[in-house]
């Protein structure tokens, strides 16, 4: 949860880091993680989370199943316990999205369609079943308006890009 303040919180199970708070106890009540004000926008999945900052940073934190917190190694062994800069540390990050396995999906400013983890199935959009480890465009639109992943993927386009 992110309060008005811009503080990021988390709560419940904390297997491998999910919570972003350092450790892997769980926390019962609300536990701030870390102590930044400027946090925009949050999504928790399975086995990660990901979350942006209101400079459009994109942030992740949890297991990096198949790549899907974006910091270049699939290692389903690499466990991020902290918030940590990922989305090639790029300053235009607008939506994101987290599936409940190991895929994101995220927009950016300029309306282009992003997605990295799990490809199995066509789950990244991208015309492959190959699984990717850092952010990786999904066709060249830049009308994109909102993005939803979980098994499978559904988005909407930006309607006035439409007409």
């Amino acid at each position: 949860a992110i309060k008005s303040n811009g503080t990021l919180w988390g709560w419940g199970y904390n297997l491998d880091g999910r919570l972003g708070t350092g450790d892997n106890l769980p926390h019962y009540i609300p536990f701030q993680i870390g102590n930044d004000t400027d946090w925009y926008d949050v999504k928790a999945g399975g086995n990660n989370a990901l979350a942006i900052k209101s400079n459009h940073t994109l942030w992740g934190w949890g297991i990096n199943k198949n790549g899907s917190i974006g910091i270049g190694e699939p290692s389903e062994s690499l466990i991020i316990s902290l918030p940590t800069q990922t989305g090639n540390n790029t300053f235009d990050w607008q939506k994101l999205e987290v599936g409940y396995c190991c895929d994101s999906k995220m927009i950016k400013t300029d309306g282009s369609l992003w997605a990295m983890g799990l490809g199995s199935n066509g789950n990244l959009g991208n015309g492959d079943v190959v699984s990717v480890n850092t952010p990786t465009q999904v066709g060249i639109e830049t009308d994109w308006n909102s993005i939803v992943t979980s098994n499978h993927s559904c988005a909407i386009k930006d309607m006035d890009a439409l007409s």
